[in-house]
């Protein structure tokens, strides 16, 4: 796991040169993703931020027509930290039909002004990045060609 580690603060330390500063460690459920979030975290004393938990309440008060929005505006809120890296998990929320969200731009945009590191629970094909199946309704696949990409 050390060998990982020391894989993603380089993965940082090369998209901190970047005009979005995105790190993505990718990987499907149960890989490890948060483990090693946990442990970056925690070396460079930068807190987690848990999307899957922070986003429901600015959702559940919001109007069904202004959850895109609500949600969108929330996880802007929640990564405008003071910290230079703000690290991010359990992003799966973000990728509910309903919130006619994309994730990737999303991070992307965030990550211009501080770098983010954050937990893909999906794919990477070398090409591009998946979440979800082809057929499901939450299936989302985006070309990662300026995304610095650890796979799990």
């Amino acid at each position: 796991m050390q060998s990982l580690l020391n894989r993603l603060c380089q993965l940082v330390e090369d998209a901190a040169s970047q005009y979005a500063r995105l790190a993505l460690i990718v990987g499907q459920h149960g890989t490890g993703k948060t483990s090693l979030l946990g442990q970056f975290a925690n070396a460079g004393s930068h807190k987690v931020i848990d999307l899957g938990a922070e986003l429901p309440p600015a959702l559940f008060e919001a109007p069904a027509r202004r959850r895109p929005v609500a949600a969108s505006d929330r996880v802007g809120e929640e990564l405008r930290t003071d910290d230079e890296i703000t690290v991010v998990d359990n992003l799966e929320i973000l990728f509910q039909p309903h919130l006619n969200l994309d994730p990737l731009k999303l991070l992307q945009d965030n990550a211009r002004n501080r770098v983010i590191v954050a937990a893909w629970p999906g794919t990477f094909n070398g090409q591009d990045l998946t979440f979800a199946e082809p057929g499901h309704p939450e299936f989302r696949s985006y070309p990662a060609a300026e995304v610095r990409i650890l796979t799990l």
